[in-house]
């Protein structure tokens, strides 16, 4: 169980090599995981996205040792890529999820503008 986060706090997030597809209602693109949390993840742009994108996703993460499947929602995009907010975690990725995570699952840190107030 995740811990409550204080206003300002996010949860840590940790690198991430892995390739990542993102689907959405018969289109798919690959693109290579930047950093991950608990919440969410953050990937590359990938090539031909639309300018205007909302509503569910799933994502596919693929390890080594199988495949973590998520489903989530664009929080921001800027030139580097696009961070995904976790709308939904299935049972089943639950395990692997955290175990991929490990530390990082309930650590939290400071935003960077919460600290300066």
């Amino acid at each position: 169980m995740l811990k409550e986060k204080l206003p300002g706090e996010r949860y840590q997030r940790m690198g991430l090599e892995a390739e990542v597809i993102i689907l959405k209602r018969g289109a798919s693109w690959d693109v290579h995981g930047i950093d991950i949390s608990a919440t969410g993840v953050f990937v590359s742009k990938p090539e031909r996205w639309p300018d205007v994108v909302d509503g569910d996703f799933g994502l596919e993460v693929v390890l080594e040792d199988g495949t973590i499947s998520l489903a989530a929602r664009v929080a921001r995009r800027d030139g580097q890529g696009i961070a995904f907010e976790f709308t939904r975690i299935p049972p089943d990725s639950e395990a692997p999820l955290w175990n991929l995570l490990g530390e990082y699952a309930d650590a939290t840190e400071l935003l960077p503008s919460a600290s300066r107030r």
